[in-house]
């Protein structure tokens, strides 16, 4: 209880560093991360196993459930935590992050670009929303500006393997 207490507090501030905790699982493949997020129990950790389990020693765990982002002008960053969920899978690294990817159960595996205004209630909903008025200001501007420096997108997958296989290959060629 201590150690969320003190996330707590960090994620409190961390708006005014230009910084963000976001709920998902993170993973960083060639040395660009990918964020998978939606409300719990959907699958994103199973989703990122999938990539470990496609990609090999290329994929590294970044975060299972509650990486910080931290938001420039010219991109983002993800960093893992020591606050990574049940399976307690992190990474202490710094990455890039080039995609935001919102899951969604479905029957076929598809994956599409999404604009910020399809992606903004998901990452509002899925990024900690501070109680201070200025901090919860300051955590809006953050999402857009994150909305508008990485790729967005929306995969409604199965969970077999071909749907790390087609986010994967999509999101690779994305450009922010």
């Amino acid at each position: 209880m201590e150690s969320l207490a003190v996330y707590r507090k960090i994620a409190e501030q961390a708006p005014f560093f230009d910084t963000v905790l976001m709920h998902g699982s993170c993973i960083s493949v060639d040395g660009e991360a990918y964020l998978f997020t939606a409300k719990s129990g959907t699958g994103k950790s199973t989703h990122a196993r999938l990539w470990r389990e496609l990609l090999g020693e290329r994929a590294i765990m970044v975060n299972d459930d509650k990486p910080l982002i931290c938001i420039a002008k010219e991109g983002a960053t993800v960093y893992g935590t020591p606050w990574d969920g049940k399976h307690h899978l992190s990474t202490n690294c710094a990455v890039p992050l080039k995609a935001i990817c919102v899951l969604e159960r479905a029957e076929q595996n598809r994956i599409r670009r999404i604009n910020p205004a399809e992606a903004y209630p998901c990452l509002l909903q899925q990024i900690y929303r501070p109680s201070d008025t200025e901090a919860m200001r300051t955590t809006i501007q953050l999402v857009d500006r994150l909305s508008g420096v990485v790729a967005l997108w929306r995969l409604g997958c199965n969970m077999d393997p071909e749907a790390a296989e087609i986010a994967y290959r999509a999101m690779k060629g994305s450009g922010s």
